[in-house]
């Protein structure tokens, strides 16, 4: 062994020892040897993590950086230095021009390492690789944060021992020694989460869920947190709030049932004339007048008081808690009744204005008077009428173009299950008139119509189908709908049909509701949100769905299609951590950054840590630490913590530690465990 080690080891060489006159460290930072007589200070400049020193030593020695802090009694004369790559080295101070170290004074003992001899392919140095779960860890090598790649560190290092720490918020901490050499050197980490679980259920539909005072999601909703204490509260407008506090430990599972929520409620008193005109709520026929209607939630509501033969009287009200709103008064006559209408029923009022709109039935075309029928045969609650009114606004004919206004009547008819207004109510969909452009909505007003055999909204089934708006693209139904509106006299439906797309393509043989694709039916009339709730519970496997991660990723993808903060969040989440879909930052980054801008702490909380890895973009801490604050502005406990640890570190802002530690406070206060670990710290 003797001889292998004086083969293979090298010799460390004292290049100098003198006073440092102006250095006052051992003073500043003094320590006592056992007879509580004042220590020398001997740095030791040497780059080589892991060597031992003997002799008068005093206490542990520290390792900053290249340099050795080597305490040592007053009158030593020697130090003795060994490292497992050299061999060991016994320095004699007199041969240095110091007889003995004084206490209170500071030495610099400057040891060189050996250089490479001629042909030697070997520097002393080699790569250390972590891949390390979770991906978004912070990793410190001797002391120094180094930078983490999509959950790979590298570094290259001298020979000999090194210290590593990796932290991550929600995970415990692990920390060790790792011994380099010759060849490099891979480690695999995987923190152990701290993190626990709550799922937070109610019966009252479309509840918010708020965790501490935070907007986390709408009922039923799952996340997970640190370990802490929380208050849980359930919140929708119009009712009373329900709150439970609870204790979340350590890798639990936490499930809080929050009971209904109780509706906030006041009272409505109509006394309008004449007797048994009809009110409507919000469009929906409450009853007759005069009658006190009690249990009407609280805030705005639209309040219309209809009767044949009168104007209709329209009113925002704004319903207060257990008080009372008065409404009383008369309906107005209709002043346009004439000869021409004298007697005649809405019905046969609309038709009236059917043939001056088309100059039809011994009438010449006059748009002024088929728009007053058809608002008199709308106000009378004529679903034709309504549906006329309203295409005659959606088209600027006789009036001056006013989509509001058009999908006002549009829907008035479309509710009385009335096809033309089904049918234009989906045009206004598909085209975004007056509302935001979505297939879906479009797709589900045209297969109403549809259904009632309508030859237009047969020749939008074909067209939905041919381009797959709102469904998977199918040539094959595409032709079956426009079959149908052909044979309906649909002019557009039978050109389609003549194109040689069409012309191999056998029709399929349904074209009922039944043979759309499988999820149009579960989604038909929902909302954004309740469609990204199906997708949490695919995604989850809970209220009743068996976990399928494509239909989670349909659904949110739908939903986040249609401006849910919610669902594009959810979305950037299945992207970056690779449920259901191939792992793409680009696309996690882009659903990250709509859900942001809405104002979504979470999503600018994975916003600024993509900036800061740089996934998905290109890395910017000046981004990172804008998307960090905005979140944190909203008491999200992640956000303050990368706050603190950006300020602590310089990363985007001015370096400032009292700023660190401002938000490492916030953020320990929030339950976050590494911030309270900084604290700690500094």
């Amino acid at each position: 062994m003797l001889l292998s080690l004086t083969a293979t080891a090298q010799k460390l060489t004292v290049e100098s020892m003198v006073v440092a006159g102006n250095d006052i460290s051992a003073s500043q930072f003094e320590r006592k040897d056992l007879n509580k007589q004042p220590c020398a200070l001997v740095k030791v400049q040497l780059a080589a993590f892991g060597a031992v020193f003997e002799g008068n030593v005093i206490g542990d020695v520290a390792y900053k950086t290249g340099e050795y802090w080597v305490y040592m009694s007053e009158g030593s004369q020697e130090l003795r230095v060994k490292h497992a790559n050299y061999l060991p080295l016994h320095v004699t101070f007199a041969n240095h021009g110091i007889h003995s170290v004084k206490g209170k004074t500071t030495y610099n003992l400057t040891i060189s390492k050996p250089m490479l001899q001629p042909g030697s392919d070997d520097d002393g140095t080699s790569y250390l690789i972590m891949n390390i779960t979770p991906k978004n860890s912070t990793v410190f090598v001797d002391d120094q944060l180094q930078t983490v790649t999509d959950g790979t560190m590298r570094i290259r290092l001298t020979y000999g021992q090194h210290s590593y720490r990796v932290d991550a918020n929600g995970y415990a901490t692990e920390q060790g020694i790792v011994e380099i050499g010759p060849g490099r050197k891979d480690m695999t980490i995987s923190l152990q989460s701290r993190m626990g679980t709550i799922n937070v259920n109610c019966p009252t539909s479309g509840m918010q869920v708020y965790i501490n005072d935070q907007l986390r999601g709408t009922a039923p909703w799952k996340g997970t947190l640190p370990a802490g204490t929380y208050l849980v509260e359930g919140r929708k407008q119009g009712y009373y709030s329900q709150k439970q506090s609870v204790m979340l430990a350590e890798r639990d599972n936490l499930t809080v049932n929050l009971p209904a929520l109780l509706a906030q409620v006041g009272r409505l008193d109509v006394d309008y004339q004449p007797v048994n005109a009809e009110v409507y709520l919000d469009g929906t026929l409450l009853g007759k007048s005069p009658d006190i209607f009690r249990n009407i939630g609280v805030g705005s509501h639209s309040l219309e008081v209809r009767a044949a033969g009168y104007q209709s009287k329209t009113e925002t009200i704004n319903i207060v808690e257990n008080q009372t709103y008065m409404m009383k008064g008369s309906l107005k006559r209709n002043t346009t009744d004439d000869d021409e209408i004298a007697g005649k029923s809405a019905s046969e009022i609309c038709s009236l204005g059917y043939a001056y709109d088309m100059g039809t039935n011994g009438k010449t075309e006059n748009l002024q008077k088929a728009i007053k029928y058809y608002r008199i045969s709308a106000e009378r609650g004529n679903a034709s009428g309504q549906a006329n009114l309203g295409i005659m606004y959606k088209k600027g004919r006789g009036v001056t173009q006013d989509y509001a206004e058009a999908l006002k009547w549009l829907r008035k008819a479309a509710d009385q299950n009335n096809s033309t207004g089904m049918c234009s109510l989906g045009e206004m969909y598909q085209n975004g008139y007056g509302v935001t452009q979505d297939n879906y909505e479009a797709l589900k007003w045209f297969r109403k119509a549809a259904d009632q055999k309508h030859k237009t909204a047969y020749a939008w089934m074909g067209y939905m189908y041919e381009f797959g708006h709102g469904v998977t693209k199918d040539l094959s139904q595409a032709k079956a709908w426009y079959q149908k509106g052909a044979d309906a006299g649909d002019d557009y439906s039978k050109n389609k049909l003549k194109e040689s797309q069409f012309a191999n393509v056998s029709s399929s043989s349904s074209t009922s509701s039944s043979s759309s694709s499988s999820y149009d039916s579960e989604i038909a009339g929902k909302s954004a949100g309740d469609i990204n709730t199906l997708g949490v519970n695919y995604e989850l496997g809970k209220n009743g769905k068996t976990k399928d991660l494509a239909k989670a990723l349909k659904y949110y993808k739908i939903a986040a299609d249609k401006g849910d903060r919610f669902a594009q969040y959810n979305l950037g989440l299945m992207y970056k951590n690779e449920k259901g879909v191939t792992k793409d930052y680009s696309e996690a980054f882009k659903w990250f950054s709509k859900s942001a801008e809405q104002g979504y702490a979470n999503a600018q909380n994975q916003l600024g840590i993509m900036y800061y890895n740089g996934q998905g973009t290109t890395k910017d801490n000046y981004l990172a630490v804008k998307w960090f604050r905005k979140a944190a502005e909203q008491n999200d406990a992640n956000s303050c913590s990368w706050m603190g640890f950006m300020y602590e570190n310089g990363y985007g802002v001015s370096k400032s530690i009292t700023q660190a530690k401002t938000w490492y406070k916030k953020g320990a206060d929030l339950g976050d465990d590494f911030s309270v670990k900084k604290m700690r710290e500094l």
